[in-house]
């Protein structure tokens, strides 16, 4: 689903990227993982070599692009969709699966937004806000999934970023996104209370 999304916004045909993975498949290139979901990785050699290639070709910031902006509509759809959701813990395992994407897309992003990559086809402003919009839906997955706290400290990165710029609805959920992951990490109440009172007021002042 993933690929899909990544390559949609290169203009692939859903019909191309199946023959592509294909192919992959037949060549014995990827791996089927089962837990938490069931999905395919490309070996390790072959990934790098892969990343080599893209680079070489100058096509690795469009790629890294396409890829964050993919992992934060994949979190935004599931932000939306589970609200009405009974079964979450099945909804859960499919993006949990991603746990790997979701730090390469944070990685990039955070490398973009503070101005380290003068190659990338956004401006840092512009990756900051996306930044923002994939922080303040990392919730989900950092409650079960970050333990090493990688997680939440893209989110206090993120929360850093947001300016009068941002808009006020976004915000309201980056806040949220924040406090709701400093509780789980038990930090003390001090650390998230101005958040969860600017989050508040900023939900009533949009609806």
């Amino acid at each position: 689903d993933l690929a899909q999304r990544v390559l949609d916004e290169a203009g692939a045909e859903a019909w191309e990227v199946l023959d592509r993975l294909g192919t992959l498949v037949d060549k014995s290139l990827l791996i089927a993982d089962t837990e938490p979901a069931p999905r395919c990785r490309l070996l390790e050699p072959v990934r790098e070599h892969a990343l080599e290639r893209l680079h070489a070709a100058g096509e690795e910031p469009s790629m890294r692009l396409r890829h964050a902006r993919a992992m934060t509509t994949l979190l935004v759809e599931f932000d939306h969709a589970v609200t009405h959701e009974p079964d979450y813990d099945r909804s859960l395992r499919p993006v949990l699966a991603e746990l790997a994407n979701l730090r390469a897309a944070m990685q990039w992003l955070a490398a973009a937004g503070a101005g380290r990559l003068p190659d990338t086809p956004v401006s840092p402003p512009e990756a900051r806000r996306l930044a923002i919009e994939l922080a303040a839906h990392t919730d989900w997955m950092a409650v079960d999934a970050d333990g090493a706290g990688d997680i939440f400290g893209f989110c206090e990165l993120a929360r850093a970023w947001l300016d009068e710029q941002t808009p006020p609805a976004l915000a309201c959920r980056m806040l949220l996104s924040f406090q709701s992951q400093a509780r789980a990490r038990s930090l003390p109440a001090a650390h998230r209370l101005a958040d969860t009172r600017a989050a508040r007021a900023g939900c009533r002042a949009v609806g």
